[in-house]
Parts: C-alpha cells; sequence; structure tokens
C-alpha cells in the first residue's frame, strides 16, 4: 500500500501542467543558483586586485607557501580554497538531503555560507582569506547541488529541460551583473573599504533575502513518499492540481514499463555503483572533471587571462564584463531546444564550440578578437551547463538522486580546484597560451565521454530512466536485474 501511493504521487507529479505554481518554484530556486553565480564568478574578477594588494604573496600566505607549487599559484590558492569547499559540501554534506530532505538543507546551507562570508569579508591575510573562503564554499557546494535534485523532482518530464534553461538563465543574469559591479568598485575604495571586500558583502546582503524567499518553497513531494510521509507529500501535489485549475487539466496517467519499488533500502554507497547506474556515475564523474577545468577554468582568470594577453587591469574588467554578458544568453538559446533535441548532443555540440573558441582565443592579441571569442566560449559554455544538471537529475532514482549527484559532481569541484592551482601556475610560468591550451584539452574529454557513454533521456519520465528495486529484493542481495535505458 505505502509503495502504491508512493507511485501514485510519482506519477501525478508527471501529470501536472505547467502553471504559475510550477513557475514560481523555479524562479524562487532560480535566485538561489542566482546566488551561486554571483559567488563562483566573482572570484576571478576581485582576484586581480586583491593579488596588486599583496593578498598572496608567500608572507601573507604563510604555512600554505611553504608548498612552492601553492607560493607561485597565488591567486589560484582562492580559487583552490573555494572549489575544495565546494567539493566538500557536494560529496560529504549533500547526502544529509536525501536523509533529511530537500528543503532544510537548502536553507541550512544558505545560512552557513551568509555567516562564513561575512567573517571572510574583513579577512586580512591570504591564509585567513583561504580558510574562511573554504569554509563559505561548503554551504555553497551543497545549497547548488539540492537545488538542483530538488528541482528535477517539481517539474513536468514534458517541460524539464526547458525549465532547467529559464532557471540557468536566471542564474546566469549574475554573472554580467557581477562584472559591471566589479567593474565599477574594484578599481577603487568604498568609504574607506575595499572594493572587493564590498561583493563579498553584497552576496551575503543576497544570501539573507535568498534564505528568506527560499522559506516559502514546498518540500518535494517525491522525497516525502519515498520517506513513508505520505500525508504532506499528498497536501502538496493536491495544493499544484489545485493551482491548475481542476483535474481536467491533466494528462491521464500513462503506463510506465519499467519495474519500480519503494525506497527503504537503496542507498547511495550501494546504489550508484551497482547495476545501470554504475555505468552512469562513471561516466559523470569523467564528464564533471573534465568540465570544470574548462568552464571554470575560464571563468576563474577571464581577467587574469586577458591580462596575460596583453590588455591593461581597469580595461581587463571592462573586457570581462562585455565577455559576461553571454553568460545568460547561452541558457536562453538553450531553452528554445531543451526538450526538442536530445540533451547528450547538446551537451557535446556545446563542448566543441568552446574547444574552437578557447584555441583561437590563445592566438589572439587584439582586444576585439579577444572579446569575440571569449563571448564564443561564454555563450557555449552557459548554454551546457543549462543542459548537464537537467540530464544529470533524469540519471538517477528518487532516493539517492541528490546523493548520487553530489558524488558525480564533486569531481567537478576537486578538479576546479587543482586547475585553479595549475592555470595559476601555467600563465606565470608559461603564461596564456599554455593555460589555454590546457583549458581546450578538457572539452575533448567531455566530448568524447558524453558523446560515445551517455545515455538518451528527452522527454522520459525520471521512473521510467531509472527503474528501482523493490525492497524485498534489497534485503535479499541487491538489485534486481533492471531493464537498461541506455540505449
Amino acid at each position: 500500500m505505502e509503495h502504491q501511493a508512493s507511485l501514485e504521487i510519482h506519477e501525478r507529479m508527471d501529470r501536472l501542467p505547467v502553471t504559475w505554481g510550477i513557475w514560481r518554484i523555479v524562479l524562487v530556486a532560480a535566485l538561489g543558483a542566482f546566488l551561486d553565480s554571483y559567488e563562483i564568478f566573482f572570484t576571478g574578477y576581485i582576484a586581480p586586485k586583491m593579488t596588486q594588494s599583496g593578498l598572496f604573496t608567500p608572507e601573507s600566505l604563510g604555512v600554505i607557501s611553504k608548498l612552492k607549487f601553492m607560493a607561485i599559484s597565488g591567486a589560484g590558492t582562492f580559487v583552490f580554497a573555494t572549489f575544495a569547499g565546494f567539493w566538500i559540501g557536494g560529496i560529504l554534506v549533500v547526502r544529509l538531503s536525501d536523509l533529511k530532505g530537500r528543503k532544510a538543507i537548502f536553507l541550512l546551507s544558505i545560512a552557513w555560507y551568509g555567516i562564513a562570508s561575512l567573517i571572510l569579508a574583513f579577512q586580512t591575510s591570504g591564509l585567513m582569506l583561504d580558510v574562511w573562503r573554504f569554509i563559505a564554499g561548503i554551504g555553497i557546494g551543497v545549497q547548488l547541488i539540492t537545488l538542483y535534485g530538488y528541482l528535477s523532482e517539481m517539474v513536468p518530464p514534458a517541460r524539464r529541460g526547458q525549465m532547467f534553461a529559464i532557471y540557468q538563465a536566471v542564474a546566469y543574469l549574475a554573472v554580467p551583473i557581477m562584472a559591471v559591479i566589479s567593474w565599477a568598485l574594484v578599481p577603487i575604495d568604498v568609504f574607506g573599504l575595499a572594493g572587493w571586500r564590498c561583493l563579498i558583502l553584497i552576496s551575503v546582503a543576497l544570501a539573507c533575502i535568498l534564505w528568506l524567499m527560499l522559506r516559502t518553497l514546498p518540500e518535494s513531494p517525491r522525497w516525502l513518499a519515498s520517506h513513508g510521509r505520505q500525508a504532506e507529500a499528498e497536501a502538496i501535489v493536491r495544493a499544484l492540481e489545485m493551482q491548475a485549475g481542476a483535474a481536467g487539466f491533466v494528462r491521464a496517467a500513462q503506463a510506465v514499463s519499467a519495474p519500480r519499488g519503494i525506497y527503504d533500502d537503496l542507498h547511495v554507497s550501494r546504489g550508484i555503483f551497482k547495476g545501470i547506474y554504475l555505468r552512469r556515475t562513471i561516466m559523470l564523474s569523467i564528464f564533471n572533471a573534465a568540465q570544470s577545468i574548462g568552464f571554470y577554468g575560464f571563468a576563474s582568470f577571464i581577467p587574469s587571462l586577458l591580462i596575460a594577453r596583453g590588455v591593461h587591469f581597469v580595461n581587463s574588467l571592462e573586457y570581462g564584463f562585455i565577455i559576461a554578458i553571454g553568460y545568460p544568453f547561452g541558457p536562453l538559446v538553450a531553452a528554445c531546444i531543451a526538450d526538442r533535441f536530445e540533451r547528450k548532443w547538446q551537451i557535446t555540440i556545446c563542448a566543441g564550440i568552446m574547444l574552437v573558441a578557447m584555441t583561437v582565443f590563445a592566438t589572439l592579441s587584439s582586444p576585439a578578437g579577444l572579446v569575440f571569442f571569449g563571448l564564443c566560449f561564454s555563450l557555449a559554455g552557459s548554454a551546457m551547463a543549462s543542459v548537464f544538471p537537467t540530464y544529470e537529475a533524469e540519471l538517477y532514482p528518487t532516493a539517492i538522486r541528490v546523493g548520487a549527484i553530489g558524488f558525480v559532481w564533486s569531481w567537478s569541484r576537486l578538479t576546479a580546484a587543482f586547475s585553479g592551482l595549475i592555470i595559476g601556475y601555467l600563465l606565470a610560468a608559461g603564461g596564456s597560451t599554455a593555460a589555454a591550451a590546457f583549458i581546450a584539452s578538457s572539452m575533448v574529454v567531455v566530448m568524447a565521454t558524453i558523446g560515445i557513454l551517455g545515455p538518451r533521456t528527452r522527454a522520459r519520465s525520471l521512473e521510467e530512466l531509472n527503474p528501482e528495486p523493490v525492497a524485498e529484493a534489497t534485503r535479499h542481495g541487491g538489485l534486481r536485474a533492471v531493464i537498461s535505458s541506455n540505449q
């Protein structure tokens, strides 16, 4: 009976039409992603000024500078601390979301981030900047993945790709907004406070506003149902159906051929390494490790890469702003084809464009050429970033979805952390050509991984894509034979 009630909740969520109630959930969640983008991208815009202020000299870095590689990387240690925090949050803390609920964990993560960032804004040494940046990064790492999993469970499959693309477009509005604020504030002091510190304080204010708005979102009915809280799940689904106007607006139930069951005994530690999920976990881990080198490697060093190509510091912020304009437009382009074109090929094509753009970027010195190919890279990168969260969320069942996404996503943060150090080192030792070649090579790995190993997911329900074991089967030897959806 419990399994039947849980299954009914899943099917009713899939049948919901796209109403203002659903769009409200998407847009409020997108504000969370807006903060994430602001937080991630301002790293590259404040790093040159922090370096000029002597915050990343060996003396300021203290014990970190004992490692010669870290001392040479300079501001790369700040990038490393950022993504190392994301990694810890994404691989360890985020699993609480599968146990304690989506809403409780993303509210906790925002509070954590806000407090840590407030302390970060007033640090005066490179060492303590890196320490508090790492702590703040844990909060953002948890929040971002939890929101991905939450949104995938709340939107209907027929519009999932489009709604994730809109979600990402709102998120990436933060990039040009942050870039123009950086352009205006970073070179100056505001009432005696360094402009880069003001950027961090703005993120604290955004976190406070976001925490209040996210409180208004309902818990995921799929998560509630999978944990036996049927009455709460029923109340939320019924409210969403009432917002749709009447049952007549809801499509008739569709038969689902894949076997499904309740989720009592399916855990991240076993589920992501068994059956069809093993191949998906390997594929997504490699993909995430590679894509972050390209996407975040460029985003975290835009002004630094421009400076290395001969652009003046102040002009680098101006050109960085122009390049940043492309970020919100990439998801809007992706939204037009999100549910009409297979997602794996969208990712592969975007990676190919990024490969070409970065290869050409590395050979140019004219400002116009640098800005144009930088803009091409940002457009393709943000379009790809609007597609793959949907893709990843579709490839795991409800019981382990957020924890599984956290595991595969954590590789992107780990490689982003070390690529920050590597790119900082390459810029110092080999110039922009060496750094750009490193970034471009990662896109080759993305294209090969997704193009060859990626399953097709377009317009398929989460339950059809993710046949889950019944409880009895897991108690007597693990996963039951399932129908592979990789074909």
